[in-house]
């Protein structure tokens, strides 16, 4: 009885630990005619002749329990500004790009069912700004480019089957002659739940357990070395 108990603990712990990865990918891009290409992930800038600058950040929130929404947040901005008077071929330019990808599934038998999509965004462009695009995809069951619209919408699905869920931005501002300062920003914020055909029902939505490792966050650690502990101590007076 004590050793089940202690392979409980242990069991516990690792659970505890799990993380869920989404593949979630920013990219930035600043340019001006004197520093050349910079590249990153998160941020960058450039500043010679002009300047540019663009930022990028997503985070990813899986359900805690049952009835709990994914969540995605994203925002983007990027400006570029041509200096001095360097003929009408000249430009600053700065782009960002998110790009998250999961890969998601339902509790249960094969069945219909519903998708609770509620997406809201926020942007704002200087006159002349370059160009703002967006993609949202659901499997291939839904696909839209929400360009500035909120959405709070059912979509049907069939439960019990996995699917793909993918949302990409991209922002991009030139600085010329004719435009002067490009800038621009967008903030996106996603939720997603999945119901019973009746609509009110939750279901379970999660990654699929291959996409989960056991690798403690930093937040976790402590926890499962009370866990460890605890289990050791159990194993020991076990064998007494």
């Amino acid at each position: 009885m004590k050793i089940h108990l202690v392979c409980l603990v242990f069991a516990a712990t690792l659970i505890h630990s799990q993380v869920a990865l989404a593949d979630s990918v920013n990219a930035v891009s600043c340019s001006t005619p004197g520093a050349g290409l910079v590249t990153g992930t998160v941020s960058c800038s450039a500043a010679l002749y002009g300047y540019a600058n663009a930022s990028s950040t997503s985070s990813v929130t899986l359900p805690s329990s049952i009835g709990q929404p994914l969540e995605i947040d994203a925002d983007a901005s990027a400006s570029a500004l041509l200096g001095g008077a360097l003929g009408i071929s000249a430009f600053s330019m700065a782009e960002s790009t998110t790009d998250v990808t999961l890969n998601l599934d339902t509790a249960g038998s094969v069945r219909n069912g519903l998708l609770a999509l509620n997406f809201q965004q926020s942007s704002w462009t200087t006159p002349g700004f370059g160009s703002i695009s967006e993609l949202l995809t659901i499997g291939s069951i839904y696909s839209v480019s929400p360009d500035g619209q909120n959405l709070s919408i059912l979509i049907p699905i069939e439960l019990g089957t996995d699917f793909s869920l993918s949302y990409v931005d991209s922002i991009l501002a030139n600085g010329d002659a004719a435009s002067g300062l490009s800038s621009g920003a967008i903030g996106t914020s996603l939720s997603l739940a999945a119901f019973e055909a009746d609509g009110s029902t939750p279901v379970d939505l999660f990654d699929p357990p291959s996409s989960v490792v056991a690798t403690p966050e930093p937040a976790s650690v402590g926890v499962t070395a009370v866990g460890l502990v605890l289990a050791f101590a159990l194993l020991y007076r076990s064998r007494r």
